[in-house]
């Protein structure tokens, strides 16, 4: 459950936001010369809607170029569990 801060995970060497991509969409990107340098998920299921739990928010991002061309990734999420179970999908 969110305490109100983040907790952040740097992944290096081996991740970028386009492997979360339809390749389809990621070379469609490209030839406009776009790269996806974040992307955000919410987590808002009725049953925290129920017992008054905001949404919990993961962000997924890179920060700069280098970061881009070194595959680093920084991962901030609001709920410790759910950071852990996204770092466990994109091992």
């Amino acid at each position: 459950m969110s305490n109100g801060y983040f907790i952040e995970k740097i992944k290096k060497g081996d991740f970028l936001l386009s492997n979360l991509l339809d390749k389809e969409i990621t070379n469609k990107l490209n030839s406009f010369d776009l790269i996806p340098i974040n992307l955000i998920f919410i987590k808002d299921v009725q049953e925290m809607r129920d017992k008054k739990i905001p949404p919990q928010t993961l962000i997924i991002g890179h920060e700069n170029d280098k970061e881009i061309k070194e595959k680093i990734v920084h991962i901030s999420c609001s709920d410790e569990k759910l950071l852990k179970d996204f770092m466990e999908i994109i091992k």
